[in-house]
């Protein structure tokens, strides 16, 4: 993490989602799907090459032992009324369910890593993590070392 390094890629996606672009890509270096975001993304060029129609699917089985970026998790939050504007401007329609009190519950599946742990923090005390009891226990962790650091 925190590295840089040239790759060459063929694209397969392009998306925005919480205010940012990114690209889903077969990586030739790495001989499978990586995604990156575009930010982060220094001296692009683009070339003519064609490239061959992959089976994504079978380069997934055929990893070399290497992990498959990071894990899917299904995350179910509880974002307080106050955060609206973040649950329009921030999840999907089918991702947020407005509550009796005003309130929403708000169920994802992102790869977990910490910008999953940072944006949950983010939203500060008007968030509670309801599942899984692992991200939850994460970001206490990581709420508690803060905490502790600016005393």
């Amino acid at each position: 993490m925190g590295e840089f390094s040239r790759r060459r890629v063929e694209p397969i996606q392009l998306w925005f989602k919480s205010k940012s672009w990114y690209l889903k890509a077969f990586c030739l270096e790495k001989n499978n799907v990586r995604t990156f975001k575009l930010t982060r993304v220094k001296n692009l060029t683009v070339n003519d090459e064609v490239f061959p129609v992959r089976d994504l699917l079978a380069s997934v089985v055929t990893n070399t032992g290497e992990p498959n970026n990071r894990p899917d998790t299904t995350i179910t939050l509880k974002i307080a009324s106050e955060m609206t504007y973040r649950i329009i401007d921030e999840f999907d329609e089918d991702e947020a369910k407005r509550n009796p009190d005003g309130s929403f519950t708000v169920t994802v599946t992102w790869p977990e890593d910490e910008w999953v742990y940072g944006t949950i923090l983010s939203y500060g005390e008007y968030i509670e993590v309801l599942e899984p009891n692992r991200v939850r226990e994460i970001v206490n962790k990581k709420a508690k070392i803060f905490f502790e650091k600016n005393l």
